[in-house]
């Protein structure tokens, strides 16, 4: 498998992600950690079945952890559904 593809949440939380990233520690992090997001999101692409299942929002999802935050997604056919993606800056 080798594709993925982000919902509008996922879109919205990565941009959420990029701006507290870049609010809190400048520009240079913000990009490093974007493009760290997107290495996760490649090897969930790569190997999906990798990483463990869960319930959430009453769905089975898998899930993977990058940097502070929590990749959800989900395998549809012979693509990658990248959710949403949740990390301790919602605390």
């Amino acid at each position: 498998m080798s594709n993925y593809i982000l919902t509008e949440e996922a879109k919205e939380d990565l941009f959420r992600i990029f701006k507290y990233g870049m609010e809190q520690f400048g520009e240079g992090q913000a990009e490093k950690y974007f493009v760290m997001m997107h290495a996760c999101f490649r090897k969930i692409a790569e190997f999906p079945t990798l990483f463990p299942i869960t319930v959430k929002r009453n769905e089975t999802l898998r899930f993977c952890v990058c940097g502070v935050d929590t990749i959800y997604y989900r395998i549809v056919d012979s693509q990658v559904h990248i959710i949403t993606i949740i990390g301790r800056q919602h605390f």
